[in-house]
């Protein structure tokens, strides 16, 4: 059986994501359903879609815009301006169930607008109710571990799985009324000599793993690269090192209380990670390691051009620029200023074990 011309009219009413229509492009869209002018006519044409147009009128389903009433097609004789019908929900919740509910979930939406009282919505204020309704002693759990009880879910909350945050905003709650709360992931460290972490007075951390496990090795022998005397040094993976370091709270007792130093690639994105983290933990009064830049800017004679995509934050750029005021530091200004103007970068892996065993800094006329 063919298509008709009532089931593609309600086809493009339903699939309309707009109220309002226009007769003319009904007419077009129902002809480019039949592919052919001679196909319309046979299945009825303009007598056939004037007809149907009317019964929908006449079912309340649509409406002519009264405003533009007067404006007709010359052929069908009916108004160009059409609009849908909008229709009114009627509640599909209990009354009493809602009013329940509504003691520890803030449900205005879902009485404002019925349409959402659906069976998914419910299954998901069920278990919020219950939880809300019969804790006790709060005990704190990660966010993964309280959704997979609520939900049997763990990533409940990400968009991917529903976007549950936006559904907590929604009913007025907070991770923290679930007694819950999102961890920051651990992070790779090592002391040196494996002292205890309340010994520990400074810590370097570190963008890139290669760089990270060379100074590990070095550790097991020595304390101190160039001037810079080390405890403990900290992996933050590169690009994860904005969030990753809230771990160090977690590590910390009295973490504002230590000497924090970081050292990255000497390129856009590595002098914005460090920029980022200075900014986020102004408590913990991050400082470059300038005596591993400065060897950095003083082994490599010929810098490769940096990686397409890198953006340039000269924002960023200043700041970091500001660690190298010194009288001294004129040499090491210059250079980074054309590396930034030249568009060339320095990896942390100009460096290596070898070079660190060796002493290679003592080599280097800073």
């Amino acid at each position: 059986m063919g298509k008709t011309i009532k089931n593609i009219i309600a086809n493009y009413l339903n699939t309309n994501k707009k109220m309002n229509f226009n007769l003319e492009d009904l007419e077009n869209y129902v002809q480019g359903e039949y592919n052919s002018i001679n196909r319309y006519l046979e299945a009825g044409g303009r007598e056939i879609l004037k007809k149907e147009i009317l019964t929908l009128q006449k079912l309340n389903e649509i409406e002519v815009v009264s405003s533009r009433k007067k404006e007709k097609h010359p052929l069908i004789k009916l108004p160009i301006h059409w609009r849908k019908v909008k229709k009114k929900h009627e509640e599909q919740w209990n009354r009493s169930d809602i009013l329940n509910y509504s003691v520890y979930l803030n449900l205005s939406s879902f009485v404002n607008y019925p349409e959402q009282q659906t069976e998914e919505n419910w299954s998901r204020l069920t278990p919020l109710y219950h939880y809300l309704k019969n804790k006790k002693e709060p005990s704190v759990v990660t966010t993964e571990e309280r959704m997979y009880q609520l939900f049997k879910n763990e990533k409940w909350l990400t968009p991917k799985e529903g976007n549950g945050k936006n559904f907590l905003t929604k009913v007025g709650l907070t991770i923290e009324d679930l007694d819950a709360k999102k961890f920051p992931e651990p992070i790779p460290y090592e002391t040196r000599g494996r002292i205890p972490l309340s010994e520990v007075k400074t810590v370097l951390v570190i963008e890139n793993n290669s760089f990270y496990h060379s100074v590990r090795r070095y550790l097991q022998e020595e304390s101190q690269i160039i001037d810079l005397e080390i405890d403990m040094i900290v992996y933050a993976r590169g690009k994860q090192t904005i969030a990753n370091l809230e771990y160090l709270y977690t590590l910390f007792d009295n973490a504002a209380e230590k000497a924090y130093y970081y050292v990255g690639d000497i390129d856009p994105e590595g002098i914005s990670i460090y920029a980022k983290v200075k900014r986020k933990y102004s408590d913990l009064s991050f400082r470059i390691a300038k005596g591993i830049y400065r060897w950095m800017l003083k082994v490599e004679p010929n810098p490769p051009h940096i990686e397409k995509g890198q953006k340039e934050d000269k924002v960023d750029y200043e700041l970091f620029l500001e660690e190298f005021q010194d009288e001294s530091d004129e040499f090491y200004r210059n250079k980074l200023q054309a590396l930034w103007e030249g568009k060339r970068r320095i990896p942390q892996e100009v460096t290596n074990y070898e070079m660190l065993k060796a002493k290679g800094w003592n080599h280097v006329n800073f």
